[in-house]
């Protein structure tokens, strides 16, 4: 019980800092406008209750609504892969077209000299794991030793 509550403390230490870090979530974005507008400072007779109904109704009729209506103003696009930029071809396992010389170079970087070396690495791991499948079977070593502790 006593290990326990340790391994409970040592965990509520190592999360504090991520939990003390995390941020609040992005505010919501505001409208840009062409007109600056000098700040408006109502007073308290000047405030009028409005129902949420009848505050919600301009912004529900100005706005357009989506082809399946969850989004206003949003219409999906058509997926046209002969002539579109940035839209993923049929079967690609590449990285996309790349247009830029970052992009490009970035692309020549993975396809020239990480996927060798991953490769490279995983033919290495395969070969030692059969390596130990073939060495260390119950075939070859039938006996198997029963020294402990290094003597």
């Amino acid at each position: 019980m006593n290990m326990l509550k340790k391994l409970l403390v040592l965990l509520v230490v190592l999360t504090a800092p991520s939990l003390a870090m995390a941020q609040p979530a992005n505010p919501a974005p505001t409208p840009v406008t062409k007109e600056v507008a000098a700040p408006v400072v109502a007073t308290p007779a000047a405030v009028t209750p409005v129902s949420p109904a009848a505050e919600a109704a301009p912004a529900a009729a100005a706005a357009p609504k989506s082809m399946d209506g969850s989004l206003p103003g949003y219409t999906p696009m058509r997926p046209n892969y002969e002539d579109s930029v940035g839209m993923p071809k049929p079967k690609e396992i590449d990285f996309q077209e790349q247009f830029s010389d970052n992009g490009q170079y970035a692309k020549w970087i993975n396809n020239a000299i990480l996927l060798p070396i991953i490769t490279i690495i995983s033919l290495f791991v395969l070969g030692l794991l059969l390596w130990v499948i073939v060495r260390f079977n119950r075939r070859a070593n039938p006996v198997p030793s029963k020294t402990t502790h290094n003597t």
